[in-house]
């Protein structure tokens, strides 16, 4: 059995494309191409000798392992088209259709969509004096307004916006994934975060959390247990430069998540919180300036 591993294993090292071996090769969209294929080919495999080694226990569980973490940083399950959207029609309303939960999102021409979201607290001033007969005028607009959501204090109108904008779609995407974001942000404030969901409720799944100056954090959301940072990343992030930035997030079916932000890795963590599959992906801005350039989704079959 051990012989057996081994020789899979040189045959996969041997069987990489020569992306793999020189770094340089034309660029394809992840999963389109044949050496792709024969390479998870060999990975799914050698990791079903591995099972089968483990249970019959025949090789050191060191030397097990060691070949299982080899195999897996060549594991590519994502093979399936999901979602794919770059924004070119200039309507998120179809193929695919978004839909806008609360807040406003526009496509911007030649860009994308884009979301400068506003939350907290607005206030306008008016120095106007209220006096004699419109001292009643006054009471009634300030118990109109209070009945609408807005306050009248001191000649200070202040109105409240609750939550960040939020859009979804809905998505067949499997427990294990590989989304790819192009994105670019246009003012150093607020918070803005993508990620996968279940059921009809956006606030069941994951989110990666993007705050300038900040490093990126990935939570777990839940309707009934609110929500969980279960990573964050070591460096802070600011890509405010009004540039095109890439994001790549993994999912293994093994649960481990690996985020890359331009070709560096910024998160890697383990989570199987949530085993099944995802319903829709969740887009959501709080008081900053994102243009989502645009979006993919590949599964698992």
């Amino acid at each position: 059995m051990l012989r057996i591993i081994c020789i899979l294993t040189l045959s996969c090292l041997i069987a990489l494309p020569a992306s793999a071996q020189t770094g340089y090769t034309k660029w394809s969209p992840p999963g389109s191409g044949n050496d792709n294929g024969e390479v998870q080919s060999f990975v799914d495999r050698l990791n079903k000798l591995v099972d089968e080694a483990e249970k019959a226990k025949a090789a050191d569980p060191r030397f097990l392992r060691d070949l299982r973490d080899l195999a897996n940083g060549f594991n590519r399950p994502w093979q399936s088209p999901v979602l794919n959207d770059s924004f070119t029609d200039g309507d998120f309303t179809r193929s695919p259709v978004w839909v806008v939960r609360s807040g406003t999102y526009r496509i911007e021409q030649n860009w994308g969509l884009r979301s400068e979201g506003q939350s907290g607290t607005r206030q306008q001033q008016s120095n106007q004096t209220v006096d004699g007969k419109d001292a009643a005028v006054a009471i009634l607009g300030a118990l109109l307004g209070a009945a609408s959501g807005q306050q009248t204090q001191n000649g200070t109108s202040t109105t409240t916006t609750s939550g960040p904008a939020v859009i979804t779609t809905s998505a067949a995407i499997s427990n294990a994934f590989a989304l790819t974001l192009e994105f670019s942000s246009w003012k150093a404030q607020g918070q803005f975060a993508i990620g996968p969901y279940q059921g009809e409720n956006p606030d069941n799944g994951y989110r990666l959390v993007y705050s300038p100056g900040q490093p990126l954090e990935l939570q777990r959301l839940s309707a009934r247990r609110g929500t969980a940072v279960i990573e964050r990343g070591q460096s802070a992030i600011t890509i405010e430069d009004q540039k095109t930035h890439r994001l790549e997030w993994t999912r293994q079916t093994s649960g481990q998540m690996q985020v890359m932000l331009d070709g560096k890795e910024v998160l890697k963590v383990t989570d199987v919180a949530f085993r099944d599959a995802f319903s829709g992906l969740a887009v959501s801005n709080a008081d900053s300036d994102i243009i989502v350039h645009s979006v993919g989704i590949l599964g698992v079959r």
